[in-house]
């Protein structure tokens, strides 16, 4: 793809919906003739998005997906990827999983944790409500939840289901919130309880000492460079519709133990 004579501006909402419909707005009104979206929501887009949807506008989303209206996306298949993180669990010997997740309007973080139970039931594990805890709230944008209030709340999760051999986390954000957790309990990761999450940032080879989290890792500098290449293609050909699917796979960490 030629990227010659393409210009771009980068614009941060921070998960803030009516922020986000406003950056829309402003961008639309200084001449853009492409976006490219991460969105703070996938369930309740703003009158802007659903305008320029419909009237075909060159639009590619990040990670998202617009259940009534045919849009051009870039995503992992987060399904397939929870399946290989419970997968990973039960080689190990896990048969008492948690899960564990921020309350969420976002079909990514949905299809997790579907992925996460439909794989769980094809093992005949037994996945009960209280075994299930999905509505964290203080890495969620907006929310006035401070993270001791969720790391209360794991803890009472954790004691309540003191058979828990592994949790799975939906990212990164809240595996460091079970680690937490589990460490006031007097606890240790590995040790003790087993952790799976979604992505991971970089350590530095001289920071090892770091908890490496055993994690699916997604390719971002392509989901980048493909929404990137989709949207030119969009702007080209007007009537294009196309769903990417980027590969992903699984990072072995420090935190999964395996079971006798």
């Amino acid at each position: 793809m030629n990227y010659s004579g393409v210009n771009s501006i980068i614009k941060f909402s921070d998960g803030n919906p009516k922020l986000e419909e406003k950056l829309i707005t402003d961008l639309i009104e200084s001449g853009v003739e492409g976006l490219i979206l991460f969105p703070a929501s996938s369930k309740y887009f703003s009158s802007k998005l659903l305008e320029l949807s419909s009237n075909n506008f060159p639009l590619v989303l990040v990670d998202r997906f617009m259940e009534k209206f045919p849009t051009c996306n870039v995503a992992i298949d987060n399904k397939a990827a929870s399946k290989m993180l419970i997968n990973h669990l039960v080689e190990n010997g896990h048969k008492k999983i948690g899960i564990i997740t921020a309350i969420t309007e976002i079909t990514s973080n949905e299809d997790r944790v579907e992925g996460a139970i439909r794989t769980m039931l094809e093992h005949s594990l037994s996945i009960e409500q209280d075994r299930l805890l999905t509505d964290l709230k203080s890495m969620v944008p907006g929310k006035q939840t401070q993270p001791a209030e969720d790391i209360e709340r794991i803890k009472q999760f954790l004691v309540q289901n003191e058979d828990i051999t592994a949790i799975f986390t939906g990212e990164y954000a809240v595996a460091i919130l079970v680690e937490q957790a589990i460490e006031e309990l007097g606890k240790k990761v590995y040790k003790d309880i087993s952790i799976v999450c979604f992505d991971h940032p970089y350590i530095p080879k001289v920071n090892r000492h770091t908890l490496l989290f055993t994690h699916v890792a997604q390719d971002e500098k392509a989901i980048g460079e493909l929404a990137f290449d989709l949207l030119l293609r969009k702007m080209e050909e007007p009537d294009l519709i196309e769903k990417i699917i980027v590969p992903h796979k699984l990072i072995k960490g420090m935190t999964v133990k395996e079971l006798s």
